[in-house]
């Protein structure tokens, strides 16, 4: 059946408009690389302190997921009757 959709055109209005929005984030996206760029070229200082604090940023969602996927893990076996800690 997707395969009808596809030839006759039905979906054609959605692949459109989603390939359009992808097209306009590449187009923001390609902008703020060249406005990261240009900072780094005329103030390195302000870039090094902005990219600083991204990875910063980065290591606390990294660090705040990791104990996520632990949380989960160890609810998950002690939902299944199995004892992490004994081990």
């Amino acid at each position: 059946m997707s395969q009808q959709a596809g030839r006759d055109g039905a979906s054609a209005g959605p692949i459109a408009d989603s390939r359009a929005s992808l097209d306009g984030y590449k187009r923001q996206l390609n902008g703020m690389l060249d406005s990261l760029q240009a900072m780094t070229e005329t103030a390195p200082r302000a870039a090094a302190a902005f990219f600083y604090a991204m990875v910063q940023v980065f290591m606390e969602r990294l660090r705040r997921s990791t104990q996520q996927v632990a949380e989960a893990t160890r609810w998950g076996l002690e939902a299944t009757g199995l004892d992490v800690e004994a081990r």
